[in-house]
């Protein structure tokens, strides 16, 4: 009995170790391990839409739509990401996708710099793994940059920023 309990005690330890071992903390600032580091943390779970979210994203990222200076941002502001702990899904599925949305803009490498200072401005900010504001405002910017809308019309009046310098 007492070889069992033993055992089984030990069993969980070393596999609590391996998942500790297995947890990312921080990505490359070399392009193809970040891509390979984002792949697997973005489609362990096998998840439907998080795999399409990488996919999508991959191939823009492939197309090199990110010069120097935007890589080295997106890394730093993913491992921001990290050390609050936010997982996949929502926050980098919606990073992903506003990230290609904001470059595809008219002056999208100025956007992009900007957005990315109230982005690392908000992750400094946050205290006690109270990151709700900062999901809401992925997720605005994340319609914002498609359809320029302030939200997602659903009943009622809807406000569209029709000017391409915001």
């Amino acid at each position: 009995m007492f070889k069992r309990s033993l055992f089984l005690t030990t069993l969980f330890f070393l596999s609590s170790l391996l998942l500790n071992a297995q947890k990312l903390s921080e990505f490359s600032a070399v392009p193809s391990e970040y891509m390979e580091q984002l792949k697997t943390f973005m489609t362990t779970s096998k998840q439907k839409k998080m795999e399409e979210a990488y996919k999508a994203y991959e191939a823009q990222f492939k197309a090199g739509i990110f010069n120097d200076e935007e890589f080295n941002q997106l890394v730093k502001t993913s491992n921001a990401m990290l050390l609050n702990k936010m997982r996949p899904s929502p926050y980098f599925i919606d990073y992903l996708a506003a990230l290609v949305k904001v470059k595809k803009l008219e002056n999208g490498e100025q956007k992009f710099k900007d957005w990315h200072l109230v982005l690392d401005g908000m992750l400094g900010d946050i205290k006690n793994r109270k990151v709700k504001p900062y999901q809401s405002y992925l997720k605005f910017s994340n319609y914002f940059f498609e359809h320029q809308t302030f939200r997602e019309p659903k009943v009622g009046v809807n406000w569209l920023g029709q000017a391409d310098d915001f």
